[in-house]
């Protein structure tokens, strides 16, 4: 038997709404993707080289929304806040200095 109630959904603007649930996977993608480029940057690969590895290729097809917004846009800004320091090279999650 249903309630009548429905899960409240977050718009975003850009791309897909999104449930509880599925905005939980999304900051765990999110997450995983800042893992992988900190990966690839503390074994010595920058951005350019990490796209034309494709490092982040298996998250490309579910987010992509516009030409600049996705995967591969995240991984040359999660590249400028490790070289400026903004994001924490040794940090387990995402973790942003305040400055």
């Amino acid at each position: 038997m249903r309630s009548g109630r429905r899960s409240p959904v977050w718009r975003s603007g850009h791309g897909q709404d999104l449930t509880a649930e599925g905005l939980r996977k999304y900051r765990d993608d999110l997450a995983a993707m800042i893992t992988a480029v900190k990966k690839g940057y503390a074994a010595g690969s920058r951005d350019e080289g990490m796209l034309r590895d494709d490092v982040l290729k298996a998250y490309k097809a579910k987010y992509s929304f516009l030409d600049w917004i996705g995967p591969d846009s995240w991984l040359r800004s999660i590249c400028q806040a490790l070289q400026s320091g903004s994001l924490k090279q040794g940090a387990a999650s995402a973790t942003l200095v305040r400055r």
